[in-house]
């Protein structure tokens, strides 16, 4: 699942997410807080795609609630922000990948894979 509404990323993911066959559910209706849970609850995800630029400046919180919620989920989190309180911040709340933007789709691709296939080892 990708929660942002930046669309050259979501065309990079579209296309990557047929490469590896899998689903990509997308979602970019509101940047609430309560939304956002929602939406994760309510679908059933082994990856999950955070946009900062999108949901900024309820990142963290959100992002403490989804671990809350769904404490294995692997998360990438993507933003333009540069400062190192964010960063600090974001990993000590625990995210599999902390990527700053722009990222290129080769490097976003070998990102999503291997969150793949360390879930694929986990179900073996």
């Amino acid at each position: 699942m990708i929660i942002s509404n930046d669309p050259a990323l979501f065309r990079n993911l579209e296309i990557l997410s047929n490469d590896l066959g899998c689903d990509l559910k997308k979602y970019d209706t509101s940047t609430d807080p309560l939304d956002v849970i929602s939406e994760i609850a309510s679908k059933i995800s082994n990856i999950l795609i955070l946009d900062d630029d999108f949901l900024s400046p309820n990142s963290a919180k959100l992002l403490e609630s989804i671990k809350k919620v769904s404490p294995n989920l692997p998360i990438i989190f993507l933003t333009s922000d540069t400062s190192l309180e964010l960063g600090r911040k974001i990993n000590s709340i625990g995210v599999k990948y902390y990527l700053i933007k722009p990222v290129s789709e080769s490097n976003l691709r070998e990102f999503v894979k291997s969150v793949k296939n360390e879930n694929e080892e986990h179900i073996n």
